[in-house]
């Protein structure tokens, strides 16, 4: 029997000329959304995005979408674009008629997770196969470079609220063998190091936000020598509950009395921000490999909906974790769960899944409109300069 193969016609693309480039860049810092501008080039939308990405256009913040209504015609002189605006014939029910339904900046929430420092661990690029090495100086270097991240996303963001959600395992704990491990920092030094770079931190942010907020929950490292399990119902020996009171009184005695704190002992607590009912917990209740961790938060997130409903509480919109060492985001229920990632990535114990890299979760909630931005901040992009400058742990950079 003969065979016949159906042979797919070649996708043919339009190259892009120079003042088309010039054209796509007026319009795009103009105000023009993406699409108009499609519209009016007689392009595709994924066309007009992927050139934006490729010229390098920076993102605009919200609010900056020009009324389509109103849009002047871009003229080029050569007559290589039509004059004529496309839109201008659409029905004015098509179009936004104002930029009133656009985020204002006193309805945006900034959230950052901030789990896993792990402050103290130390280990070298040897003992991971060469695909990562942890330090006290190289957790500096990241915090820096994560505080440049959140700066840069303010300057386009411009929200009004921050909020600081502590995952647990700031500190790495007394986790290690002492004897073998002499490289560990002592617990008195982890837990200064993490209250001066964390002060200094909430000190800076709240001269970029008007309102910031900090709420914590323990995890599972930090605790003291001999303990062995972490407790379920509180964790006042915990050390990273020693680290959310100490931040706590510092803040409220050192002049920093705009900073809120509402903290748990427990590893779970639900909290409200934006209108989004949010469930913090550290994570380290999901005992689960890599293969069987979305099972695991399904059963999570059913026990949590059943446990509200019982006492007629409104559903939780947003789970968020740490602990895993993995950023990550998994469809559950009507919601999400966002899994952070960690400043360490690759250690010791996470040789037998596939390499993490460290980072941490910074997303944006419009009061109304729930969750409208997502950013995992990579840090491996941080320097990794190893100066030390006039400190031994490099504070005068924090």
């Amino acid at each position: 029997m003969k065979r016949f193969t159906c042979h797919r016609p070649p996708v043919t693309r339009t190259p892009w000329k120079p003042e088309e480039d010039d054209a796509l860049r007026k319009l795009w810092n103009r105000g023009d959304s993406i699409r108009m501008i499609a519209r009016f080039m007689g392009r595709t939308h994924k066309s007009i995005k992927l050139r934006r990405f490729k010229l390098k256009l920076m993102p605009r913040r919200p609010g900056r979408i020009s009324n389509a209504r109103n849009a002047l015609p871009l003229d080029e002189p050569d007559g290589s674009l039509s004059s004529k605006d496309p839109l201008a014939d659409l029905p004015s029910d098509a179009l936004p008629s104002d930029s009133s339904d656009q985020p204002t900046t006193d309805r945006l929430h900034a959230i950052l997770l901030l789990s896993d420092l792990h402050i103290g661990q130390v280990f070298t690029a040897d003992e991971t196969d060469g695909t990562n090495a942890y330090s006290t100086e190289i957790f500096l270097d990241r915090f820096r470079y994560l505080e440049e991240q959140i700066r840069r996303y303010q300057a386009t963001m411009r929200a009004h609220h921050f909020h600081i959600l502590f995952l647990g395992d700031i500190v790495h704990g007394a986790l290690e063998h002492g004897a073998e491990r002499e490289k560990t920092l002592l617990l008195v030094d982890q837990f200064s190091i993490a209250i001066h770079t964390l002060f200094r931190f909430l000190k800076r942010m709240s001269q970029l936000f008007s309102t910031l907020t900090v709420r914590g929950v323990a995890g599972n490292h930090g605790r003291w020598p001999g303990q062995r399990s972490m407790p379920v119902d509180a964790r006042h020996s915990n050390f990273d509950t020693l680290v959310y009171r100490t931040l706590e009184a510092m803040c409220g005695s050192g002049g920093l009395p705009s900073v809120k704190f509402d903290l748990s002992i427990a590893s779970r607590q639900v909290i409200s921000v934006g209108g989004m009912v949010i469930q913090m917990l550290h994570g380290d209740q999901i005992r689960s490999s890599a293969q069987a961790l979305h099972r695991e938060l399904l059963q999570e997130a059913q026990n949590a909906t059943f446990r509200r409903a019982s006492t007629s509480r409104s559903m939780i919109d947003l789970f968020v974790m740490g602990h895993k060492h993995q950023s990550m985001m998994l469809p559950v229920g009507g919601g999400n769960v966002l899994v952070n990632g960690s400043f360490v990535g690759t250690d010791l114990r996470g040789m037998d899944h596939p390499p993490s890299s460290p980072s941490q979760v910074l997303f944006w909630i419009e009061e109304g409109k729930g969750k409208i931005l997502h950013a995992d901040i990579d840090l491996k992009r941080a320097h990794e300069t190893r100066q030390h400058r006039g400190s031994k742990f490099r504070s005068c950079l924090l």
